[in-house]
């Protein structure tokens, strides 16, 4: 940032705290700032006028923007899934082995764990938009070369650039949340976008099988090339730059070169409307990788990490060990074994849709313990919000109750009961392990 850039929007949370500060201001002192004012006097009870929200996206923009970040959340699942039904004919394509072809997973995986140390980093300093279109741009190239190529080296580099066009889009989609979603309602807005992240396991290897039998291995790529570009298209044309650093609450402008190209009517009067400290170009800062890791070293954000990091391995082997065990168990088909992640798909859909709301009332529920008002419009003092009661509510129920439904499915498995019996199980584990995340996972 340049030196005469107004600190009240130097860095996101500095924004939150000067709006707030202007808004409910202790000493009642009159407060003048770029033609925005509050009256030294108010009666009691009565909300300082004018207010200043906490976002000014309209609840439908909030709508389509949940949406987006869905379907950006859900790249990243469905790549790395959607590659599994093409290894055999892929490995004879390159002229690799198993065990080589492998590799190419684990390349993917290890980017898909660095990226967002890197991406987000740059998403908080130069916005949320230019980074999507960045990476998104990365991912339809990597894809298109992948549809091309014929060698094992060239696999392995465009299979990492796939990864880090797709696998910082969560972390990204996590912090668009916290720029237009109170802390009271981003249960209800995270539950949504995490369906589709969810889905991205469950969806990859049953469209990825019916591709690779109809069309053979490329056409996975040339699959990912039209459905990336397609979104990529839509991100340019409609998405709104929400990072609280380059925005504000919305109520800024942001610089010509990061618009959407359709500039809604409701965007252009709330620009016109709204008075506020303007900020200073957003400069390019170079990414501090290290600066993600540090949170690791916390005893808090450790335990976080790791409950969330268990979960979502546990799930991800369950989801890899059905086509295998589900053929030698019950002799099923490669279609019948697809249709089998369809009820871990639904418990996701449901878990997410629940869960949301879930978290919603958690947090309605400890404010009222503790005698707080919640304020949707401005938002919440969390420097004294119990934030971690309200969101760890229910992890005490949510985790042994993972941990029976993994028994029960492992023994329904041994025992070879009724291929029903594991379906259901399937689907709880779908519901929970969603559940779980979210809590983890939203702030």
């Amino acid at each position: 940032m340049s030196q005469n850039t107004p600190t009240t929007v130097k860095m996101s949370n500095s924004v939150e705290k000067e709006l707030a500060v202007k808004t409910f201001g202790k000493t009642g002192e009159q407060e003048h700032h770029h033609g925005i004012s509050n009256q030294s006097y108010t009666e009691p009870g009565a909300r300082p006028d004018p207010v200043i929200p906490y976002t000014v996206f309209t609840k439908c923009e909030r709508l389509v923007i949940t949406y987006l970040i869905g379907c950006s959340m859900f790249f990243s699942p469905f790549t790395a899934n959607i590659y599994f039904p093409c290894l055999k004919q892929l490995a004879q394509a390159v002229h690799v082995d198993s065990s080589r072809i492998n590799l190419t997973i684990t390349t993917y995986l290890i980017v898909q764990g660095i990226a967002p140390a890197f991406c987000g980093d740059l998403a908080d300093n130069l916005g949320r938009r230019p980074v999507y279109l960045f990476t998104f741009s990365i991912y339809v190239a990597a894809n298109l070369a992948l549809a091309l190529q014929r060698h094992y080296a060239a696999l392995m580099v465009l299979r990492s650039l796939q990864s880090l066009g797709c696998s910082a889009t969560v972390a990204i989609s996590y912090g668009v949340i916290a720029d237009v979603a109170t802390p009271a309602t981003r249960g209800s807005m995270l539950g949504p976008a995490m369906i589709a992240t969810n889905l991205g396991p469950t969806l990859g290897p049953l469209i990825g099988g019916v591709v690779v039998a109809e069309a053979g291995w490329k056409w996975v790529f040339w699959l990912l090339v039209m459905v990336g570009a397609v979104f990529l298209a839509v991100l340019a044309t409609v998405f709104p730059e929400t990072g609280r650093s380059v925005v504000g609450n919305g109520s800024i402008a942001a610089p010509a070169w990061n618009r959407p190209l359709v500039q809604t009517r409701t965007q252009r009067k709330r620009h016109e409307a709204v008075d506020v400290t303007v900020p200073g170009q957003p400069q390019f800062v170079a990414p501090n990788p290290f600066k993600a890791l540090l949170v690791c070293f916390h005893k808090d954000t450790s335990v976080v990490l790791t409950i969330s990091a268990v979960s979502y391995a546990v799930y991800y082997c369950v989801q890899a060990s059905i086509p295998e065990i589900y053929t030698d168990l019950y002799g099923l088909s490669e279609l019948e074994v697809g249709l089998c992640y369809l009820p871990i798909g639904a418990g996701v859909i449901v878990g997410g849709l629940v869960n949301g709301k879930l978290l919603d009332w958690n947090y309605r529920v400890v404010a009222k313990e503790n005698s707080i008002v919640i304020d949707k419009v401005v938002g919440d003092n969390m420097s004294t919000f119990p934030i971690e009661n309200a969101r760890s509510r229910m992890s005490w129920l949510l985790i042994p109750f993972s941990t029976v439904i993994l028994v029960a499915y492992a023994w329904v498995l041994e025992e070879r009961v009724h291929i029903s019996a594991a379906l259901v199980l399937l689907f709880l584990h779908g519901f929970v392990a969603t559940c779980l995340c979210q809590v983890i996972g939203v702030a």
